[in-house]
């Protein structure tokens, strides 16, 4: 009989497996930010937290680091953030942190002279003094004279820091009289002439709309030829201690006839 031909499988060529080398020499991205955000001057005025985003194109983030807490106050604190990928490639990012969480100092001092009663009788300053020791001030109040009168006045002024926080302060109970008393004479009018049997009865008021009169003026008539009379009131006082001006008035009396 004849052979029989060979059924055997035919060899397959052998297959080299080799690992594919993938090549990454980019660092990754990283950024870092407040939560919440400082204002517009930089400065946080409550406790924030450094957060970090971090990313890559080509190959997957090994290391990303985790939030910082900042709550100790403070300018120009420091933080670094450090990135890895895949590949081993880094990233450095930094952030500098100022937190303020104290408001400012505000004090006013009155510089002027006071009577022994505690009037002010002339005008008053009040000088302003703002301190912070973190962020430092942007708004402290100028000097203020004050003209304002009254027995119980207020001034008040405010202060800023860089933080945008705020501290008030206010003077109260400033008793300021920049007014003398005012005096008149009642009960006639000047020149005349006033019949000579005709009662004249003068009088000496006096007002003070500010601190009230203390001591009221006290009348004078003088006596000149010709029926001429001068009636003066004077030596009035009020409360602040000022001196109203004497207020004079001319009148005439009519004289008796010669027969």
């Amino acid at each position: 009989p004849a052979p029989t031909p060979s059924t055997s499988p035919t060899p397959t060529p052998a297959v080299t497996t080799r690992p594919v080398t993938l090549y990454d020499d980019t660092p990754p991205q990283i950024t870092a930010f407040l939560s919440p955000p400082a204002n517009a001057d930089g400065w946080s005025t409550q406790p924030t937290t450094v957060r970090f985003t971090c990313a890559d194109t080509q190959s997957p983030i090994l290391w990303c680091p985790a939030d910082i807490p900042v709550i100790a106050d403070g300018p120009d604190q420091s933080f670094t953030g450090l990135a890895i990928d895949a590949a081993g490639n880094p990233a450095l990012t930094t952030i500098t942190v100022n937190l303020d969480r104290t408001a400012p100092t505000v004090t006013a001092t009155v510089i002027g002279s006071r009577t022994a009663t505690g009037w002010y009788t002339s005008p008053p300053l009040v000088r302003f003094t703002c301190t912070d020791a973190t962020s430092g001030i942007t708004v402290c109040p100028p000097d203020r004279r004050i003209t304002s009168e009254g027995a119980a006045v207020t001034v008040t002024g405010a202060a800023t820091d860089r933080a945008g926080h705020q501290a008030v302060t206010t003077v109260r109970g400033l008793k300021i009289d920049l007014t003398a008393p005012r005096t008149t004479v009642t009960g006639l009018a000047p020149f005349g002439p006033y019949p000579r049997l005709i009662g004249i009865a003068p009088a000496c008021v006096t007002t003070d709309a500010v601190s009230g009169v203390a001591r009221h003026a006290t009348l004078t008539i003088g006596v000149a030829a010709g029926g001429r009379r001068t009636a003066t009131c004077s030596g009035a006082v009020d409360r602040a201690g000022r001196t109203a001006a004497p207020f004079v008035i001319t009148y005439v009396v009519e004289q008796r006839r010669r027969r």
